[in-house]
């Protein structure tokens, strides 16, 4: 199958890519060839495969058209969104869904998920991101809050996390001054975590009105 697809003049080095490097990367994601002629692409491959490299560019172009300047991995993006889903507009995600972090940059999702995770953040007060470490979790929500605090939407930003040591899990009950602690994990543990096992203070401990180790600091009577 062989599809052409006029592109806008203004723009196509930006569609292109530094020696056409966003053309190998859609042909790489969608198994098809793709040819430039003047104005015009011409994607060959598969009939599904040419449908979707073509939504892809055509949507791009659309853009393009609207006066959008595409950014460096636009294009990469553009193709893994469309090969998650194939229904997806892509200027939901490079228009609606663009949060301004500071200056002129623009921070727009790079998966459906993370798309559905900032429309939970714009219509939500509370919102819970659950998944694994990278996956934009903490980056997506930071954006979006700066781009509220531009836009005046609200008036102060609050940053709140645990102070858990690292290592350590979450509800995990704190353990009191022990000899029966190991030497192993004693000789790897801070300095107020080693008084537990050795049973004594350090000096930054007994500056503390309530130590950090667990240690009563009342004065003998005796």
């Amino acid at each position: 199958m062989i599809r052409k697809i006029q592109i806008p003049e203004e723009g196509a080095e930006s569609l292109f890519g530094t020696y056409d490097e966003n053309l190998k990367q859609l042909e790489t994601q969608f198994g098809v060839r793709i040819r430039t002629t003047g104005k015009e692409l011409i994607v060959e491959g598969d009939p599904a495969d040419v449908a979707r490299a073509e939504k892809v560019l055509d949507q791009l172009a659309g853009l393009l058209r609207g006066g959008y300047r595409l950014a460096k991995g636009d294009v990469k993006t553009a193709a893994q969104l469309v090969s998650q889903d194939e229904s997806v507009e892509l200027s939901d995600y490079f228009l609606r869904s663009a949060t301004k972090a500071a200056g002129k940059r623009q921070v727009v999702p790079k998966s459906v998920t993370q798309k559905r995770y900032l429309d939970a953040i714009e219509q939500h007060d509370i919102v819970f991101g659950i998944g694994p470490a990278g996956t934009g979790k903490t980056y997506l929500a930071m954006a979006q809050a700066v781009s509220f605090l531009l836009a005046k939407r609200v008036s102060r930003i609050i940053l709140a996390r645990p102070a858990v040591e690292a290592g350590e899990k979450l509800g995990r009950p704190s353990r009191s001054c022990s000899p029966s602690a190991s030497a192993a994990s004693s000789s790897r543990a801070p300095q107020w975590k080693r008084a537990r096992s050795s049973g004594s203070c350090p000096a930054i401990c007994r500056k503390r009105s309530t130590p950090t180790c667990g240690r009563s600091m009342t004065p003998s009577t005796t």
